[in-house]
């Protein structure tokens, strides 16, 4: 008996969606159109709640779409973080009211752009990594060779 496997050209493995090339095309594209969803909520509530509940509704549907996993999708092309900083973007004019061809680097105060998101949390990982306090399996990369001191 005999089973046909389908080829696919990605798959989704722990929230990631990978595909046979490396590369993270589908999985931008799929946070993509998550953000562009949960921005759409933000221009539907925009007018009746307060900033404060505006950057709520952000940091709790928004932002932990962008932060999964960013530390190892961050080194796609710039063309694809382009597409996720141009939603930000996006979503900071609705939340402030501004006009569509003002600059919206100055209101970013509350929500981190995505590189400087990338940036930090990397740092973080690194920090973790180098004072032992990060997860077993990510110490397991420092190995004991003769040059080292046990």
């Amino acid at each position: 008996m005999f089973f046909d496997l389908e080829r696919k050209d990605h798959v989704k493995y722990l929230g990631a969606i990978i595909d046979q090339h490396l590369s993270w095309k589908h999985h931008i594209s799929y946070i993509a159109l998550k953000i562009s969803r949960n921005i759409g909520i933000i221009l539907r509530l925009r007018h009746f709640v307060a900033l404060k509940t505006l950057l709520s509704i952000y940091n709790s549907l928004i932002s932990p779409s962008i932060s999964y996993g960013v530390i190892a999708w961050g080194q796609a092309s710039k063309s694809y973080f382009e597409k996720i900083l141009i939603l930000q973007k996006r979503a900071v004019h609705l939340m402030y009211f501004l006009p569509f061809r003002m600059h919206a680097i100055p209101y970013f105060a509350n929500i981190l752009p995505i590189i400087m998101l990338y940036f930090k949390l990397s740092s973080v990982l690194m920090l973790d990594i180098t004072i032992n306090s990060a997860p077993h399996y990510l110490q397991s990369f420092y190995f004991c060779t003769r040059h080292t001191s046990v």
